[in-house]
């Protein structure tokens, strides 16, 4: 019994001053303030549809139908401030632009009835310009996993619609029994109904002080979109949404003292007390 307590005890005495040297290391997250810059990779996902200039009749409007999954690349940029309640709970506010245009392509053929059918094969092409100001509401959860400045993030993005528009391309062919005819037309114009942007943001950053004050602090994030980018003013066959994986670092400058004092209550009671009962208790066994 003697030689269990003694191999015990300096592994408790160990563990102690492990557990009182990561308290007094511990810091809390001061109130620090910069700029953002980033790279998102866009996923649109559409099946929506635009009237057709060179199927349009006096009478009618031919639509076309975009349909399919586009990506595309933008930046993303801003100002942050992250605000500390404690060593784990950080308010992160983002006021920013973002880019996320896509172009959706179709392609078809059209085999016209009679004794002599017409062919006409036509392209139609849909590039969109699309920037967002955002206002990013997130929660930086620090010292919740076992790696020292890493953290997680979650919260919500609020896009406003800045640019919206599109450049369209069409163009046929009709190849008949004698004869070949080519049309094409081009327009530009806005997007029609375009709503605020709403979307969920979970991710992880690396919060690191490189001088006094000084944070340099890579983030990814994925962005889960609730709102469409046009409602096609009510239309309920049209849908139209891009989510985002982004990645950028960002350069803050923090303000106060991010040290946290150790506290002295447990400091005493787990270096002293404890550790006299147990040397009492090792005496009186030898």
């Amino acid at each position: 019994m003697k030689k269990i307590i003694l191999l015990v005890l300096p592994i408790l005495v160990g563990l102690n001053l492990i557990n009182l040297n990561a308290q007094s290391k511990e810091k809390d997250i001061p109130l620090n303030l910069g700029g953002y810059l980033g790279l998102n990779y866009n996923m649109h996902n559409g099946d929506f549809y635009y009237p057709s200039i060179l199927n349009a009749t006096p009478n009618s409007v031919v639509p076309i139908g975009f349909y399919g999954t586009e990506s595309s690349l933008g930046l993303n940029g801003g100002l942050i401030i992250n605000v500390s309640f404690d060593n784990m709970f950080v308010f992160s506010g983002r006021l920013g632009v973002h880019g996320a245009g896509a172009d959706f392509n179709v392609t078809g053929i059209d085999i016209g009835r009679g004794t002599t059918p017409d062919t006409t094969t036509y392209t139609d092409s849909f590039e969109s310009s699309l920037m967002y100001g955002e206002i990013d509401l997130f929660m930086q959860f620090h010292n919740v996993i076992p790696v020292d400045n890493l953290y997680l993030l979650a919260g919500l993005e609020l896009g406003i619609p800045l640019t919206a528009s599109y450049d369209r391309a069409e163009s046929s062919v009709m190849t008949g029994s004698s004869i070949t005819t080519e049309s094409s037309a081009t327009t530009s114009s806005d997007i029609v109904d375009t709503p605020l942007r709403l979307a969920l943001a979970l991710g992880a950053g690396y919060m690191m002080e490189i001088d006094d004050n000084v944070f340099l602090t890579p983030e990814v994030s994925f962005r889960l979109p609730f709102s469409n980018v046009s409602d096609f003013n009510g239309g309920t066959n049209n849908d139209w949404n891009f989510a985002q994986l982004r990645a950028g670092v960002s350069l803050t400058f923090g303000f106060g003292d991010d040290e946290v004092e150790p506290d002295p209550e447990s400091t005493i009671n787990v270096g002293l007390k404890d550790i006299r009962a147990i040397t009492k208790m090792a005496w009186l066994i030898m």
